[in-house]
Parts: C-alpha cells; sequence; structure tokens
C-alpha cells in the first residue's frame, strides 16, 4: 500500500476528511475500451497449379489507447463531478485535464482498491440500491488500462461537454430556497461540533398555506467543514426559544428537544446530492406548513482555524398531494460497554412491524469503533433476507442506502440488527491508542449503534397504529421515557382517547417536570374533557415557565368562558392572539363568545392583516344568515399573495350564497393553487358532491383523505359519496372510521346504525 493509501486509510479521521471528499457515484457505465477493429484485408491468391499455402493469420489490430478525453472523462463527470467541482465538498476538482492530471496516481489506486468512490454497503434484495455510487467493473477496467497506458490525454476535442448544474443544483432550479447565513464561527479546535440552526416558517414568505416536499437539497456554503446534516421541523416552538436562549446562532449540542423527523429521514452527506440522492420514496413528501419551522442540525469538525458555516436549503414541492405518509422506524441503540482491546464487540436489536407496508431507506450509524452492520427480515412464516450489510464501517462515509426496489413488509415481519464493533489498537479509526473502554454517548469518542428505516405504510390509517407501536417500543426500551410518553399522548390524543393520553402527559411530567409541552397539552386535553379545575392549574403552571403562551392562555380563556366570566375570557384570548397572531384557537374562540362579545376584537385582529380572523368573521356572517357580507367580507381580503385558506373560505361562502358555479369555480383555483391542501380538496369535493357530481368529487375526497387521514369529516362525506354510488359495504366502513376517530360525535354513528340498517335488510 502506498504511502498515500496508507495515510488514508491509517491517518486520524479528521484528516481523512480533509484529504479527500466523497465522489458522487453511480448510473451506467460510461466509459470501457473500445474493441479492436476487424481486418479488411484478403491473403493473395495462389498461383495457377500450385499448392495451397496455409494462410498466414491476420496480425489482429492495435486498441485504441484508453485515453482521458474519450473514456475516463465521461466516468468521472457521471460518478465524481457532483462532489469533485469548484464550490462541493471534494477537495479538488476532477472535470478538467488541469485537475485530473495532479491526481493520476491517486485515482487509479483509490479506484483499484474500492476506497473510492464511497460505497459501503450491499443487499440481497432484488435489484439493489437506487443511489449506489460503486463502480461497476467495466468502468474499474477503463481506469486501470489508462493508468497502465501511461494516463493519456488524448484528443481535448473529443471530451464531452462537462454537465452544468442548474443554478449548482443537481436536482435542478428549487422551487423554495432557505439560507442560514454565515453568522457561526466554528472554532479552531476540537473534535466535533453539534449545531442546531433554526430557520423559522419558511414558508411564510409564500401565499401557500402548506405545501408537501418532495425532495429537498443541501450546499454548504463551506463543505470542508461539515461532516454530516440531519433536516427536521419544529411545529412547537421549542427550537426557536433554544436558539434565542443561547449566545450564539442556533443552539448547540445533539438533543433537539421536541423537534420530529417530518416524516421521512432527511439526512446529507457527502456525495448525496444528485437526482437519486434526496428524494423521497415515490409518491410521498413531508409537510411544511406557514408555522412549521425547519431545524437543520450540522455535524462540523475543525480545520485547525476559525471556520465560518453557512448553508442553502433548497426544497422542492409535489405538484399532487402524496398518496402515501412515511413514518421513520429506528432499530438498535442498545446500551454499549466496550472493553478495551476487545475486536469483535456484539450487539444484537429485534423488532416487530405492526402494519404492512414497504422500507425504502436505511441509514446505519456508529462512530469510530463501527465494524459491520448487518440487518436482515423475516417476514411470518417465511424465511429471513439479508437487506443491508456495511462492511469496513468508516465514520467519515456515512451514508443513506436507498433499495431500488421497496421492500415489502407483511404486519408482524421481524427486522434483526447485528453491530460489531472493534475496540482494539490494529482498529485504524479508533481514536484511543492505547484502548480504552468506550460506553454509550453522544460524542463521537463514544459509541452508539442503529439503523433508521424509513417506513411507508401499506394504508393511509397504518401511519397511527405504527406511530403509536413505535412510541410504545420506546418506552420498553426506556429510550428517552419522557418523550416518549409525551408522543404517546399526543397520538392517543389525535385518536379522541383523551382520558388515556392525560395520563401519558401526567408520566412524562413525572419523568420530566419541566416540560412545557406535555403540561400545555395537558391543560389542553383536560379542558377538552370539561375537567376545567384541573386545566386552569395546569395552564397556569405553563404560564410560570412560558409566559404569553398561546395555548395556555386560551385554555384559561374557555375556563373563563365555562364559568360565565366572559370579559376575562375575552381578554385571555386576546393575550394569546397578542402572542400569536395567527393562534387559530384563539381566533375560534373569540368568535365563539355570546352576544358576540368577541368580534369587535376580531375586526381589530383582522384590520392587522389576520387572513384568519376574517375567515371567522365570515363565518360568523354566514351563521347569521349574511351570506353577501361574508362573500364581500372575503372578497375584499382576498388579493393576490391572500393564503389558500381564505380563497377555500370564498369558495365555501359563495357555495352557501347559492351561487354554486362561482364557489367551485374558486375552490378549483385554490386546489390548483395548492394542490396538497387537504382543507381546499375537502370543501371542493363536498361542494361537488352536494351537486350531485359524484365522478368529480370522488378524487378530490380521496385525497383529502390521503392528506388527513385523521381526520373524521372526510370519512363521512366519502362514506356519503360511497352510500350515493350503491356501495353501502364501503360506506359502512368510512362510517365506522368517522366513528373511530370521533366517538363523540353521535352523527357518525347514527350514519352508520342507518346503513348496518340498510345491509340488513337486503
Amino acid at each position: 500500500m502506498s504511502a498515500w493509501a496508507h495515510a488514508l486509510r491509517g491517518g486520524r479521521p479528521l484528516l481523512l476528511a480533509v484529504l479527500l471528499a466523497a465522489s458522487s457515484c453511480g448510473g451506467p457505465p460510461q466509459g470501457g475500451t473500445e474493441a479492436p477493429a476487424a481486418s479488411t484485408s484478403a491473403p493473395a491468391a495462389a498461383p495457377p497449379d500450385a499448392a495451397p499455402e496455409p494462410a498466414e493469420p491476420a496480425e489482429p489490430a492495435e486498441p485504441a489507447p484508453v485515453t482521458w478525453a474519450s473514456d475516463v472523462a465521461p466516468i468521472l463527470d457521471a460518478h465524481c463531478g457532483v462532489c469533485h467541482r469548484e464550490g462541493q465538498s471534494g477537495p479538488f476538482e476532477l472535470l478538467t485535464w488541469a485537475g485530473v492530471s495532479d491526481h493520476t496516481d491517486q485515482i487509479a489506486e483509490v479506484v483499484g482498491t474500492g476506497y473510492m468512490p464511497p460505497w459501503k454497503a450491499t443487499t440481497r434484495h432484488p435489484g439493489g440500491f437506487a443511489n449506489d455510487r460503486s463502480l461497476d467493473e467495466a468502468d474499474k477496467a477503463t481506469i486501470a488500462a489508462w493508468a497502465a497506458g501511461g494516463y493519456l490525454k488524448g484528443d481535448p476535442a473529443l471530451r464531452p461537454p462537462i454537465p452544468e448544474l442548474p443554478g449548482g443544483w443537481p436536482m435542478g432550479e428549487p422551487d423554495l430556497v432557505v439560507e442560514v447565513p454565515a453568522e457561526y464561527l466554528l472554532p479552531a479546535e476540537g473534535t466535533d461540533y453539534y449545531r442546531n440552526f433554526v430557520i423559522e416558517a419558511p414558508l411564510a414568505s409564500t401565499s401557500a398555506d402548506s405545501r408537501w416536499v418532495r425532495a429537498w437539497d443541501f450546499r454548504p456554503l463551506n463543505p470542508r467543514v461539515v461532516h454530516h446534516a440531519i433536516l427536521n421541523v419544529d411545529r412547537t416552538g421549542w427550537a426557536r426559544r433554544a436558539a434565542a436562549a443561547d449566545p450564539e446562532p442556533g443552539f448547540g449540542g445533539m438533543d433537539t428537544g421536541d423537534v420530529q423527523s417530518p416524516g421521512l429521514y432527511l439526512v446529507w452527506a457527502p456525495g448525496s446530492s444528485g437526482a437519486s440522492g434526496l428524494t423521497g420514496p415515490a409518491g410521498t413528501a413531508w409537510e411544511l406548513d406557514r408555522k412549521t419551522d425547519l431545524v437543520l442540525q450540522l455535524h462540523m469538525q475543525p480545520t485547525g482555524k476559525p471556520e465560518p458555516v453557512g448553508v442553502r436549503l433548497g426544497l422542492y414541492f409535489a405538484a399532487e398531494p402524496p398518496p402515501r405518509r412515511p413514518l421513520t422506524v429506528r432499530i438498535g441503540d442498545v446500551p454499549l460497554d466496550i472493553p478495551p482491546g476487545e475486536a469483535d464487540y456484539r450487539v444484537t436489536d429485534q423488532l416487530t412491524l405492526p402494519v404492512d407496508g414497504e422500507l425504502y431507506s436505511a441509514f446505519p450509524h456508529a462512530h469510530y469503533l463501527g465494524k459491520r452492520f448487518v440487518l436482515t427480515l423475516t417476514p411470518p412464516g417465511g424465511e429471513p433476507l439479508e437487506i443491508l450489510r456495511v462492511e469496513n464501517w468508516d465514520f467519515v462515509w456515512q451514508d443513506q442506502y436507498r433499495w431500488a426496489q421497496p421492500v415489502p413488509v407483511e404486519a408482524g415481519s421481524v427486522l434483526d440488527l447485528e453491530i460489531v464493533y472493534d475496540n482494539s489498537e490494529h482498529n485504524p479509526s479508533n481514536p484511543n491508542i492505547p484502548p480504552a473502554r468506550v460506553r454509550t454517548g453522544e460524542r463521537s469518542v463514544d459509541e452508539m449503534g442503529n439503523v433508521t428505516l424509513d417506513f411507508v405504510p401499506a394504508r393511509a390509517d397504518g401511519g397511527i397504529a405504527l406511530r403509536e407501536w413505535k412510541y410504545r417500543r420506546e418506552l420498553a426500551q426506556g429510550q428517552d421515557p419522557a418523550r416518549a410518553h409525551y408522543n404517546l399522548g399526543n397520538v392517543l390524543r389525535d385518536r379522541g382517547e383523551r382520558e388515556a393520553a392525560v395520563d401519558e402527559y401526567r408520566a412524562a411530567l413525572a419523568l420530566e417536570p419541566g416540560h412545557v409541552h406535555a403540561l400545555t397539552n395537558l391543560a389542553v386535553t383536560l379542558q377538552e374533557l370539561g375537567r376545567d379545575a384541573e386545566a386552569a392549574t395546569a395552564a397556569a403552571k405553563v404560564l410560570k415557565r412560558v409566559p404569553g403562551e398561546p395555548a395556555a392562555l386560551t385554555t384559561l380563556g374557555l375556563v373563563d368562558k365555562a364559568a360565565g366570566r366572559v370579559a376575562a375570557a375575552r381578554g385571555r384570548f386576546e393575550r394569546a392572539l397578542g402572542a400569536d397572531p395567527g393562534y387559530a384557537p384563539a381566533i375560534n374562540n373569540l368568535g365563539a363568545l355570546d352576544g358576540g362579545a368577541g368580534v369587535e376584537a376580531l375586526e381589530r385582529v383582522a384590520a392587522g392583516g389576520s387572513a384568519l380572523a376574517v375567515m371567522k368573521l365570515a363565518e360568523l356572517d354566514l351563521e347569521a344568515g349574511r351570506a353577501a357580507e361574508a362573500v364581500a367580507r372575503l372578497q375584499a381580503a382576498a388579493g393576490a399573495e391572500a393564503p389558500v385558506a381564505l380563497r377555500v373560505a370564498l369558495g365555501s361562502a359563495l357555495v352557501k350564497q347559492g351561487r354554486a358555479a362561482d364557489g367551485i369555480a374558486e375552490l378549483r383555483r385554490a386546489v390548483e393553487a395548492a394542490p396538497a391542501d387537504a382543507d381546499a380538496r375537502f370543501r371542493l369535493g363536498g361542494a361537488l358532491l352536494a351537486m350531485g357530481r359524484k365522478a368529480e368529487a370522488r378524487p378530490h375526497l380521496e385525497a383529502a383523505a390521503r392528506l388527513r387521514p385523521e381526520a373524521a369529516p372526510v370519512q363521512e362525506a366519502l362514506g356519503v359519496l360511497q352510500a350515493q354510488s350503491g356501495d353501502l359495504r364501503g360506506a359502512a366502513e368510512h362510517f365506522r372510521r368517522a366513528v373511530e376517530l370521533a366517538p363523540e360525535d353521535p352523527k357518525h354513528r347514527a350514519n352508520l346504525q342507518r346503513i348496518e340498517r340498510m345491509l340488513g335488510d337486503r
């Protein structure tokens, strides 16, 4: 092994990351040696009567020499150019002869040994990996022949045009670009820095109420220092508060509090950009609404001098609502205690998936002692299949592996994970020489091990069951139990099981009394159950920790309203809107105060530009039979930049005014502007259904059900549609689902009973 290669494999991990960055590899082979030319000569004719002479074998034509211009450049363009170009993570460019000629021996060696392009995974699942960056044997042979021939340049005129990246984005120009300015300065010394940067409500700068993100891309302004990045979402405001409390931009550490995955595990590592790099499973996307913050966690490694850190994110929106909603599943996180000198320390984990679906990708993670990952899937009554194996784990070249064909999963299938660690002196990446005992921890010199999987349930409602299973499993394993209790409480509350949700919130608070979101949701849920005294106590505790918290103020307002203290209730709701002018529960409850007591306050909020307040006032107009006033109010606010929700409200008001054609046209415009808006789809489908246009209504109601599988009114509308279409069994299924989602609403149960009687009469 050359000194250069030895430095790569045996050097310290930080040096390794600086020496050579990933290349983006994969795709069809584009190089290769040319086939020998066929001989066109014929032997000379023999003289008459002469004995025929044996024919001389034809001299084979010399194969054309392998050159950079004709043969190697296309390979480097396709497999290395995304990273090895100016402004990307590669430490040198490989798109020009000037860049390549300085690194010919290095290229030949790392390709020959398989070190470059970096790819560690294999699978026995048919089809392999969609984002496989490894070179095939033909490309390797081409580069080997080029090296053997002396690294010929060839005719530059034969070099194909260098691929262009639109605006520097491999997937094309994004629909929305957001930035983290280069205001954070990474220290010169140290090993690993984790920093979380909050991008506040990026969709608020657009007219859309929500969009579904089908793909994203990541462009660090200083690629040398970024080891990897994870993108999450925050709908609670927790990350904003954490960043505000930190004197530097963002906030530090691996703990991201109440920040959550949006359904897919959004991770970037050098080389993962590109058309197959950061897209979700086909037919899926994750939701971003106007009040959701993005939280970008960067793992950074110093270079020996202070480095500014900034980032650009590109978001690509889905044109249609996604038919499927993915969720992340994690296996592993077994407690570790690895003795010094142990070269084969093994841990295992197992889980049983509770619903049918498909596995789309896997992201294994360990630190410097990781050696091997093996993940198998065993269907009920079937044979185990090795769906992922990573040999010679390398902390520097972590990746998310995406199967070219999703791995089908039957409910009851078992996932088994084995991870092997090497804490011996023979591990060239071991940060401790001589080896030291290593335990579970978040620092890179500690250890951990898990595989995060993107899983797509087969049924739209499978996500709720999967979320409940996920958090109950975390509780059984003792993984951050306070957060698991809180998340489980949210699932149960979404499902209408409020008493059970209260128990989970209380369990979270017993473990972590300062868990503000558990305390807030406890207050809200207790008020929904009519337990006003307990709700008021919980809400008061929230306000001591977070003065002005709108959910707590609204809860206290509802308690005041129930006790007949209308003026006090109005004051609470107004204070909530002072903290968050777009807080819908406060707006709705102001409008619901007896005798129109909140209308004056709503008018003030509406005058300040609140579309929600305008919509609530229009709703009050409609309830009072003033349809013309409602329409006029909404039309006055529905400018070019009006949010989609306001246009939906206008369309619905026009329908109620008796102008069905105008209303449906307005609702269609709303759907065209935001095809992934569940309410727009639901209102348009409902309006068409009311007009008897069942065939037109169906795709919109079905889209709304995919977007909001937990919405009982959507299931009710689908039940009506099925009943009117003569499918009583289908109608019963939807009404039954509506009852499950909203058991307190007697209308759904009455619909179900009516259909069941009709089925019984057949």
